[in-house]
């Protein structure tokens, strides 16, 4: 309920997309981009996952100046004309472990990695550990698999590192 309640708050007032820290499964994911949409049309094609977002969308209309709000309120790639996207992140051993379910879920628009919280979520200080540098390449792995854009925190000293290795937005 509080994430429902959160998405719709900030979607209502214009943000183009969520971030959703700590996804763990699939469940949450799928919880994830269902907060992020409106209850579609019947027979529209890209049903499901089913929205759970009410809908008003005057100060969204307002600030995005547009009067076909609805229409691109909605999450890409799941919709081609949505223009919200929803980053889900992965900073657990869970989310990690899950990552295939998760990328799977209709609707994920990006996955995004914060190495700091990674490394906590596994026991390191630093996020330079091996093992953390391990989990951060299995999840862009499948991110690379799955063509979802990946993205992660970087600095001047690894950002050319991140590009090259698939990163598409640092």
């Amino acid at each position: 309920e509080d994430v429902l309640s959160q998405v719709k708050q900030a979607l209502d007032v214009g943000a183009f997309g969520v971030m959703f820290p700590s996804v763990n499964n699939a469940a949450e994911a799928e919880m994830a981009i269902r907060a992020s949409r409106y209850p579609q049309l019947n027979g529209a094609d890209d049903y499901e996952p089913a929205g759970l977002r009410g809908r008003n969308p005057s100060n969204a209309v307002w600030y995005w100046g547009i009067r076909d709000y609805h229409a691109k309120a909605d999450v890409w790639p799941l919709d081609p004309e949505g223009e919200l996207l929803a980053s889900i992140q992965i900073e657990t051993p869970e989310g990690v472990e899950n990552i295939e379910q998760i990328i799977s879920v209709p609707g994920t628009g990006a996955i995004f990695i914060g190495p700091a919280d990674r490394s906590t979520a596994m026991g390191y200080a630093s996020s330079t550990a091996p093992e953390v540098e391990a989990a951060i390449q299995t999840v862009l792995s499948s991110c690379l698999a799955h063509n979802v854009p990946c993205a992660i925190t970087t600095n001047s000293r690894t950002v050319e590192t991140r590009l090259e290795q698939g990163f598409r937005f640092v």
